[in-house]
């Protein structure tokens, strides 16, 4: 079983899909944007955590390897939604997986 990626999973949204996936027994890697974040997520039983920047491919590449399918839960209406979901697709488009959910509450209907 592949590991499933969840951005923004130290929010309130991150953290249920999280809790959701583990409960389920699926292996998940949380990209969490701070450092003092990490505990959070390995507390509710992430098996690996990232801490960094939606907007860097590099953090992005990392986190998406090896990664079966993506939960893109970006920041709350957040006025860089296009751009790092774009990010985010990109790095996602490289690696090899089987599924992407795009979570939003601002741009909920995005082309691409």
């Amino acid at each position: 079983m592949r590991t499933i990626l969840i951005t923004g999973a130290a929010g309130k949204t991150g953290q249920a899909a999280i809790k959701a996936l583990v409960a389920r027994r699926q292996p998940v890697r949380a990209l969490v944007r701070r450092d003092e974040q990490i505990q959070i997520a390995k507390f509710l039983g992430a098996e690996e955590v990232i801490a960094g920047d939606m907007r860097d491919a590099a953090t992005l590449k990392k986190a998406t390897e090896s990664a079966s399918a993506v939960y893109h839960n970006c920041p709350n209406v957040n006025p860089d939604e296009i751009q790092i979901g774009e990010t985010v697709i990109a790095a996602a488009d490289d690696a090899d997986f089987d599924r992407f959910v795009f979570h939003s509450v601002l741009h909920p209907q995005t082309e691409r």
